[in-house]
C-alpha cells in the first residue's frame, strides 16, 4: 500500500475515533490525531471515505427521506450532546487535576521547608555536640587540676601536721 493509501486509511480510522468521542471529524482534528503527519489530499480522501460510510449507514431501504433526515438530525444532536457532556466532564476533571497539582506543589514546598529545617537542626546539633566535646575537655582539665591541687593541699597539710608534731 502506498504512503498516500496508508494515510487515507489512517485518516478514515482517525475520523471514526474522533466521532466516537462525540466530536465532529475535521481535517484539522484528523491531522492533529495523526500527529501532524500525512498529506492534505490523503487526509481529505480519508475524511470523505468516512462521510460516505456514515451516509451509507443512514441509507436504510424503505425509510422515507424525511425520516432519514430526522435520523441524521438526531445523530447530529446526539453527537453535540455527547461533546457537551464530554467538555463538562473534562472541565471538572481538569479542575480536580489543577487542585491536585496545587496541593502537590503546596506539599512539595512544605517538604522542602522541612528538609531545610532538618539541615539547620543537623548543623545546630553538630555545633552543640562540638561545644559539648569542648566542655568535656575543659571539665577533664578542671578535674585534673582539682586532683593536683587536692594532692598538693594534702601534702601541704601533711607537712604542717608533721611540723606541728615535731614542735609539740
Amino acid at each position: 500500500m502506498s504512503a498516500r493509501g496508508e494515510t487515507r486509511r489512517l485518516a478514515h480510522a482517525a475520523a471514526c475515533e474522533i466521532a466516537a468521542k462525540g466530536q465532529r471529524p475535521s481535517i484539522a482534528a484528523i491531522r492533529e490525531h495523526l500527529g501532524g503527519r500525512g498529506g492534505q489530499q490523503a487526509i481529505i480522501d480519508g475524511l470523505n471515505d468516512w462521510i460516505a460510510d456514515a451516509a451509507r449507514r443512514f441509507e436504510i431501504p424503505g425509510i422515507p427521506e424525511s425520516l432519514r433526515g430526522l435520523v441524521v438530525d438526531f445523530w447530529d444532536r446526539a453527537t453535540m450532546e455527547a461533546a457537551t457532556r464530554w467538555q463538562d466532564e473534562r472541565q471538572q476533571w481538569e479542575g480536580r487535576l489543577a487542585e491536585c497539582q496545587a496541593r502537590t506543589q503546596h506539599l512539595d514546598a512544605q517538604w522542602q521547608a522541612s528538609l531545610a529545617r532538618v539541615d539547620d537542626l543537623t548543623a545546630r546539633l553538630a555545633r552543640e555536640q562540638a561545644q559539648v566535646a569542648d566542655l568535656r575537655g575543659l571539665l577533664g582539665e578542671r578535674d585534673e587540676q582539682m586532683r593536683r591541687l587536692t594532692t598538693l593541699l594534702e601534702r601541704e597539710q601533711a607537712a604542717r601536721d608533721a611540723e606541728r608534731s615535731r614542735g609539740s
